[in-house]
């Protein structure tokens, strides 16, 4: 059995687009850097392979874990935000323009990823809805 990853896009604009992720565990172990929204496969139209979204607001719901946000960048890491344990938050980024992929144009890929830290227990669950502008 694997990990439970359900991941919706609620919607696909021509500016913005909203993704709902639900977590659930199997205890099988950790998720490692997993593609949350790819831009040149989940868009419609798509859009290259390019750094592409500037996240507006986070909401989400974690119960037994913690996660880490981030964009995909071939030579390091661009870390976006940490989602907390046992919490249930929405954070803003829009009054500051928005936190944009700062992944390097040349080996960035654009996708959205996302870690988790202490996803081990049959029963971790959570939800988290992005709110995504494209650039």
């Amino acid at each position: 059995m694997a990990n439970k990853v359900a991941i919706t896009k609620i919607m696909d604009g021509p500016r913005n687009v909203v993704v709902h992720v639900f977590l659930e565990s199997d205890g099988s172990g950790e998720l490692s850097k997993q593609i949350i929204l790819d831009p040149a496969q989940d868009l419609d139209p798509a859009k290259e392979a390019l750094p592409t979204f500037t996240v507006e607001k986070i909401k989400y719901s974690l119960h037994g874990f913690a996660a880490k946000v981030e964009f995909d960048y071939l030579l390091t890491e661009t870390p976006l935000w940490v989602l907390t344990e046992e919490n249930e938050s929405s954070v803003c980024f829009e009054k500051a323009g928005g936190l944009k992929d700062r992944s390097n144009v040349l080996d960035g890929t654009g996708k959205l990823l996302l870690t988790t830290v202490g996803f081990t227990a049959v029963g971790d669950m959570g939800s988290v809805v992005f709110y995504l502008r494209k650039d």
